[in-house]
């Protein structure tokens, strides 16, 4: 509950806020102008309801920007024989911190016990060579493995994505697996 005290000068007020418990929290405020010089030079006090609201709608005209560009969703148009589809690189690297690399045959049973499964419908393997810094500033020269996934946007996607990054740094003992996100128009004619 909460009640108020003015000043017979109107300069300040203190408003009283009891808190239980026989406590009282005291807020004062300094009183710039008093309100009939703001009705008599036309100004009108706006409430920060209003002021939300108009940020809002300017928000969405775009006239405040409300997110970075390279934050804002790509619409794609593809030509009639193309569709739409996201894309996921995946970067496997193969060397390990107190063990040998991952080996060629390691490499082949982790992509048929792993990535094939959770993609059937296809993907593209590529080796490379990698360089990369670690978390403790060395720099690393390896052999790479990069997957390559078109796919259409699913939640269920995105599980069997991250499930293959967490199987890999398990079963290798690696630091991390790069993803690389991106998007296009893919025609299969």
């Amino acid at each position: 509950m909460a009640f108020q005290k003015r000043y017979s000068n109107g300069q300040k007020y203190r408003r009283h806020y009891h808190c239980g418990g026989g406590r009282t929290a005291v807020k004062e405020a300094e009183r710039g102008i008093r309100q009939g010089e703001l009705q008599r030079r036309g100004i009108r006090r706006v409430s920060s309801g209003w002021v939300l609201v108009c940020v809002f709608i300017l928000a969405a005209l775009r006239l405040v920007p409300a997110q970075a560009d390279s934050e804002m969703p790509t619409v794609l148009t593809c030509s009639s024989n193309g569709t739409a589809m996201s894309k996921v690189e995946l970067y496997f690297g193969t060397a390990r911190n107190r063990h040998r690399p991952v080996s060629d045959p390691d490499w082949a049973h982790f992509v048929e016990a792993q990535i094939g499964p959770r993609f059937p419908d296809g993907f593209t393997v590529l080796k490379g060579q990698g360089r990369w810094r670690t978390s403790r500033g060395a720099i690393v020269k390896e052999t790479s493995h990069v997957v390559i996934v078109w796919y259409r946007p699913a939640p269920s996607v995105e599980a069997r994505i991250e499930a293959i990054r967490a199987a890999y740094r398990r079963q290798f003992s690696q630091e991390s697996v790069m993803r690389a996100d991106s998007s296009g128009c893919v025609s299969f004619q």
